[in-house]
């Protein structure tokens, strides 16, 4: 029988947080049992006042016993012109359950007054 991999938005945020927060579709639940193998997070501001220096999600799940976590760094304000931020990606290999809850939380990582940073994380899932 031949695996399956497939790509799952898992969450989102838009805000300015420096301390861990829930990402707006937390938790997240699998689509079917397999292995979480990758993540990529994409950062993004919509506006010139969006300041993106680091990022950082951790996840959290019940069947690993440790979280995991994806870092992205940006390039300060998003000030014209605004260049695309490389995506950033974590190889990983962790079990999934379709009834399994993924905590995602998300904070920004700067020693600068926070503005708002929006992100997507990405997982690319194995059945």
């Amino acid at each position: 029988m031949s695996s399956l991999i497939y790509s799952d938005n898992m969450a989102t945020y838009i805000g300015a947080s420096k301390t861990f927060v829930a990402a707006t579709g937390s938790p997240y639940s699998p689509l079917t049992s397999g292995r979480l193998v990758q993540l990529k997070l994409h950062l993004y501001g919509s506006a010139v006042t969006a300041l993106i220096e680091g990022f950082e999600v951790k996840l959290s799940c019940a069947l690993w016993g440790v979280d995991t976590r994806i870092f992205g760094s940006g390039a300060g304000l998003r000030t014209a012109p605004a260049f695309p931020i490389p995506v950033a990606v974590q190889n990983v290999d962790l079990p999934v359950k379709d009834a399994s809850k993924i905590t995602v939380e998300v904070r920004n990582v700067t020693a600068d007054t926070p503005v708002t940073v929006e992100c997507t994380l990405i997982g690319v899932f194995e059945t």
